[in-house]
């Protein structure tokens, strides 16, 4: 099978089945680190050493608005996590006090 028909359908199954990066239709994205319930630290901290003072909080996933923002190593309780085939990493709902939202498993740390 070509990988164009493997593309079409990957688009039925949520997967791609062609290149080597990433998850294989068969074996899907790997566990989630974090899990409803557990709590995490913002971790605001980039390659290079920069810290990023305040991180988005974003609407949904894929980001595309940041509903509020929080500041580096604050303390979230985690309330869901979902897988984002785009991008190919997790992303979780978190809250602290009356901001809740998404961030990318980039930004969680224990």
């Amino acid at each position: 099978m070509s990988c164009a028909a493997l593309a079409s359908l990957a688009i039925l199954v949520g997967a791609s089945a062609c290149g080597s990066g990433g998850a294989t239709a068969a074996s899907g994205p790997a566990a989630p680190a974090w899990k409803a319930g557990a709590e995490a630290h913002l971790n605001g901290r980039a390659k290079g050493g920069i810290i990023a003072p305040v991180l988005n909080i974003w609407n949904t996933v894929p980001p595309t608005e940041a509903v509020c923002t929080l500041q580096h190593g604050v303390a979230v309780s985690v309330l869901e996590s979902k897988y984002n085939q785009l991008d190919s990493r997790w992303y979780y709902r978190i809250e602290h006090g009356d901001c809740t939202g998404w961030v990318p498993e980039s930004s969680l740390s224990k």
